[in-house]
């Protein structure tokens, strides 16, 4: 699945093209930004994508355990959707690990919250970096507008 990444710089770029599959061999530069199906991952002290059968992860955290919990969004190719009609959308689920402890997990159909406590770091991943305001506003400026529409085969 095609993801898009963004490397930070002193002098950002556009999206890079890449296929999920490729992540585990880029070099180890530091993230700015990642977008699959237009979803854009940004501000995030790890990154990493992953496969899946029929598409990709990406798992986001942060150190910090005051911040942000864990995110893990599976993307699968887009497909007809039943409920607009048979028109193309994405198929997404999204893992949110939550630092307060449900009696039970809980799963709609767009995800589940599990335990904070259960998060296990992927392997491969690739660490943002903290820049100031107005290096991430040129890194925002100078990115194409990409969009789900892409990933439609």
């Amino acid at each position: 699945m095609l993801v898009l990444v963004q490397w930070t710089s002193d002098a950002p770029e556009d999206w890079q093209e890449l296929e999920h599959k490729q992540w585990t061999v880029l070099p180890d530069e530091p993230v700015h930004a990642l977008n699959v199906q237009g979803v854009i991952f940004e501000g995030w002290d790890h990154y990493a994508v992953g496969s899946v059968t029929g598409g990709c992860t990406v798992t986001v955290w942060n150190d910090d355990p005051d911040g942000d919990p864990p995110q893990r969004w599976t993307f699968y190719d887009p497909a007809p959707d039943p409920s607009f009609d048979g028109r193309m959308n994405t198929r997404q689920q999204l893992d949110v690990f939550r630092d307060d402890d449900p009696l039970r997990e809980t799963s709609t159909s767009m995800g589940k919250a599990r335990k904070r406590r259960t998060f296990t770091p992927p392997a491969g991943a690739r660490h943002g970096r903290w820049v100031s305001n107005l290096l991430h506003e040129q890194h925002q400026r100078v990115r194409s507008v990409r969009g789900w529409h892409e990933w439609v085969t």
